[in-house]
């Protein structure tokens, strides 16, 4: 089989050209068409191919078929993209019984009309492809399917493969593989604001709002020891006493009602008491500061000077229920009071650890127990740039708000949707100082338009031993260079 190349050396990726294949390949059987454009560029990590194929001249039998097969090539790769078949009339009904859904398009040829196949395709970047070229391979086949003729015509040389346009590429950005949580530590926490006579210690459960209270502390626990996936580690309770009364009295209250809750529980569950941490605030005075200094109240301002005055409970008290003769102190025990005498409760607990299937079955609704090193894991099962690839790292840095790496991570989400607002955001929580980050501080001037910001940062980052930024280097010094 001899197969006939024309290499065409082109000084840009966008090309329009005339070229005849049969007058190329020099032999009468091949059928005449002709490629009439061809346009290849980088989008991001993608590299788009097209061509236009002009069928007018070609004349093709009844029995015939010729198959165009787009390649990218440079002597030790290929990658071969889906084919354009243009059939005969008959071969046209026999494709039409039993369809190549693989091929990119099949086209019918009539004769002595005006026909064109107009090709795109997007496929991923690979290093190689950067000195490659655009090649077509054409076959002629008969009734048989068998090949009659064939050649080869290249179409683009790629050579330094430049950007088409600089606002379609995107820099390739740095994710962070997250450290190893050892031991996965959660926990479920509420508020309960259980009702108690005066001055009483003991939990009346079916007293005023309790039934109510107590249910809710009861599914806070069922949550957590339901779940085969973890292990209650401990319990903690803290109660707090509103600052009315003596604040020995209030002590006794705070520790007494937190103290009857655990009780509550412990004859609820079967638990070992040594996991209930127990702990109480005899009188909540940051609560009630925080309401005063949030009030219209008209004695505000003496009010709070009154509690910054160094004396002790008892005497603060004294003195804001004399002020403006009692009228803040009345509103403090309707309105404040009551909110701050409550017990905090939270439930810890230990997680398994998940395999990547399993992680995805928990992220669906509970992704709060995942480590950010299975977020991770189960990103890479997914195409970059996917929705599920960028949804699992955007609920990670949910879950993980306050860490560099889901940050990081969360950015180069942001970045590849162009969302130069969020990128900032989490960038501005990532660490500034790794390499990672200063790449991905330069993909997002890139994207801002400041070029020579974003050249200096991949510089720096290419110099701390960053692939991404070493890779954007060389392309940005090539785009600078073309311009």
């Amino acid at each position: 089989m001899k197969i006939y190349q024309l290499r065409l050396m082109a000084a840009t990726c966008s090309l329009a050209i005339g070229l005849s294949a049969e007058a190329l390949a020099q032999n009468s059987n091949l059928k005449k068409f002709e490629i009439t454009s061809s346009d290849i560029y980088r989008r991001g990590d993608n590299l788009v191919v097209s061509t236009g194929i002009d069928l007018t001249d070609v004349k093709m039998e009844a029995e015939r078929t010729m198959i165009i097969y787009p390649t990218i090539e440079d002597g030790e790769n290929r990658k071969v993209m889906p084919e354009v078949i243009v059939n005969g009339r008959n071969k046209h009904i026999l494709y039409q019984r039993n369809p190549n859904k693989t091929a990119y398009t099949e086209v019918r040829r009539k004769n002595g009309t005006v026909q064109s196949v107009s090709y795109k395709q997007e496929i991923a970047y690979q290093p190689w492809m950067q000195n490659a070229q655009m090649v077509l391979y054409v076959d002629i086949c008969g009734c048989g399917g068998n090949p009659e003729e064939n050649t080869a015509v290249s179409v683009a040389n790629m050579g330094n493969l430049p950007l088409n346009n600089a606002a379609d590429w995107l820099p390739t950005v740095a994710y962070i593989v997250p450290n190893a949580e050892a031991v996965k530590n959660r926990a479920e926490s509420g508020k309960a604001f259980l009702d108690f006579p005066v001055n009483k210690t003991n939990i009346l459960p079916d007293y005023r709002n309790n039934p109510r209270e107590l249910q809710s502390i009861k599914e806070t626990i069922d949550k957590v020891k339901n779940d085969a996936n973890v292990k209650i580690t401990h319990i903690d309770i803290h109660g707090y006493a509103s600052p009315e009364g003596t604040y020995a009295n209030n002590e006794r209250l705070a520790k007494g009602r937190a103290e009857a809750l655990k009780l509550y529980v412990l004859k609820q569950y079967d638990f070992a008491e040594d996991i209930f941490s127990v702990t109480s605030t005899p009188e909540d005075t940051e609560g009630m500061r925080n309401f005063i200094a949030t009030s219209t109240a008209d004695e505000k301002e003496e009010a709070l000077q009154l509690m910054d005055n160094g004396k002790d409970a008892d005497s603060q008290e004294a003195l804001l229920r004399k002020l403006n003769s009692g009228k803040l102190f009345r509103t403090l025990v309707d309105s404040c009071f009551p909110a701050l005498r409550r017990s905090e409760y939270e439930v810890a607990y230990e997680v398994k650890p998940f395999s990547v299937a399993e992680a995805k079955e928990v992220l669906k609704n509970r992704p709060q127990q995942l480590s950010l090193q299975e977020f991770y894991a189960i990103a890479q099962t997914y195409e970059p740039g996917s929705d599920e690839y960028n949804e699992t790292f955007e609920t990670a840095v949910r879950m993980f708000p306050d860490d560099a790496a889901a940050n990081l991570n969360a950015a180069s989400t942001a970045l590849r949707k162009r969302d130069l607002k969020a990128a900032a955001k989490y960038l501005s929580r990532s660490d500034a100082n790794a390499p990672e980050t200063q790449n991905n501080r330069a993909v997002l001037h890139y994207l801002e338009g400041k070029i020579q910001d974003a050249k200096g940062e991949f510089e720096a980052a290419a110099n701390r031993g960053s692939e991404a930024a070493a890779k954007n280097l060389k392309e940005i010094t090539i785009s600078l260079n073309n311009q």
